[in-house]
């Protein structure tokens, strides 16, 4: 487990405290990979299961600052909320990546860049930075944002393998993995995001923004991007079919998932609740160590604030029979983002009302108010939150003046 990012939502907290100083130095420095981060909040793997959430983070950083002196901070923290409303619009091409690595790996032995691709997990290339960065990946599960863009750069258009496995071997890497802001970031890189946009790596912003850490030299990148095919043209739907309600009346358990570990601080859905029963991770896509020992380590630390009225489970049945123990003939279950606990617990759904169980799906209200703002591209989406902002609306905690 990173001795950066203890696993529970105290040293979330003291994160965030942390960084809270650093605010006004963040427009400015944010783009600078250094070696200790600090021009960063490096929250994320906390967000990333909501041990903290982003309207907690959203809330400190505007009572602490004026808009003006923490906008680009808000704006990054509302991408994350931004990338999980598309992809809840577009759902399958999280699973179409899924897919496409499985088709990828089974041609790894006989395709051409196969060779390339074992030196890349290796960190043996022919480019000492980008075995630097991937060194980094696998050994703190963490890497800057900028050098996330420069090592997907480098994968996609120099070393030239797909853009598909270097997403997933991210994915399982990263403390902080997010079905949405990894994939959708990998696919803006490629060019597949922003159609006929993509990004690619220099070698002078390399050594600019790493502070000399890394020096490519001439000749080393790529200095042309190509075409991708999108394996995502088909398959794309109009959203998760699921629809969301109210807290019910009375008493009613509540189910969640290792996406949302701060369901306790929610006074909406727990207003009425008996029971809170955790649906473990079962890390379906080969997770690292390091990712499913902090995702454990926030799951005991989340059960151990619940006290006598959290329950953690690994599979469907489980939940089932326990809604039966605690006599729950309602059970709202807080619906996680798209990603592998998608489908277990649609089966979750699916075997309590086998059992009788009234199942009700919901939203926390960042959520319910954001998504739906996700329906076009990333700065549209932001000018309507800023108007969100302005207007003192309470989900920004009445903050006025923008």
């Amino acid at each position: 487990m990173s001795q950066i990012w203890p696993a529970t939502r105290a040293a979330a907290l003291a994160a965030l405290d942390d960084f809270l100083p650093r605010v006004p130095q963040y427009s400015s420095r944010r783009g600078f990979a250094t070696a200790d981060n600090q021009g960063v909040s490096r929250l994320s793997p906390f967000l990333r299961r909501r041990i903290i959430t982003e309207q907690e983070v959203v809330l400190r950083v505007l009572e602490a600052y004026s808009f003006q002196a923490a906008e680009k901070f808000v704006q990054e923290v509302v991408w994350r909320t931004y990338w999980k409303g598309w992809l809840e619009r577009n759902p399958k091409v999280w699973s179409a990546c899924v897919e496409s690595e499985a088709n990828y790996l089974r041609e790894a032995n006989v395709a051409a860049w196969g060779a390339e691709y074992e030196r890349a997990c290796r960190a043996e290339t022919r480019f000492p930075f980008f075995n630097d960065w991937m060194r980094e990946l696998i050994e703190s599960g963490y890497l800057h944002n900028h050098i996330r863009m420069w090592f997907a750069s480098v994968w996609i258009f120099t070393l030239k393998l797909p853009w598909q496995l270097g997403a997933m071997l991210m994915y399982r890497h990263l403390l902080d993995g997010d079905p949405a802001s990894n994939t959708l970031s990998w696919r803006w890189v490629a060019g597949l995001q922003t159609k006929g946009k993509w990004y690619l790596a220099r070698a002078d912003n390399i050594d600019m923004y790493s502070e000399r850490r890394w020096k490519p030299k001439p000749g080393e990148l790529a200095e042309s991007a190509f075409s991708i095919g999108d394996d995502c043209e088909t398959v794309k739907s109009h959203g998760v079919s699921r629809v969301y309600g109210s807290v019910p009346a009375g008493a009613y358990g509540v189910i969640t998932t290792s996406e949302d570990l701060t369901v306790e601080r929610d006074r909406e859905l727990m207003k009425g609740a008996s029971a809170v029963g955790l649906l473990r991770a079962d890390f379906l896509h080969q997770e690292s160590e390091l990712v499913s020992g902090f995702v454990r380590g926030v799951e005991e630390d989340f059960l151990g604030r619940l006290g006598v009225r959290g329950v953690g489970m690994s599979t469907p049945g489980e939940v089932a029979a326990w809604a039966k123990a605690q006599q729950c003939e309602k059970v709202v279950i807080v619906a996680p983002a798209v990603g592998p606990e998608s489908k277990r617990i649609e089966q979750v759904a699916e075997q309590l009302v086998e059992h009788g169980v009234q199942c009700v799906w919901y939203q926390s209200e960042w959520d319910a108010q954001l998504h739906c703002l996700a329906d076009k591209g990333f700065f549209p989406f932001w000018e309507r939150v800023k108007k969100r902002i302005g207007r003192g609306e309470p989900l920004f905690a009445n903050r006025v003046g923008v």
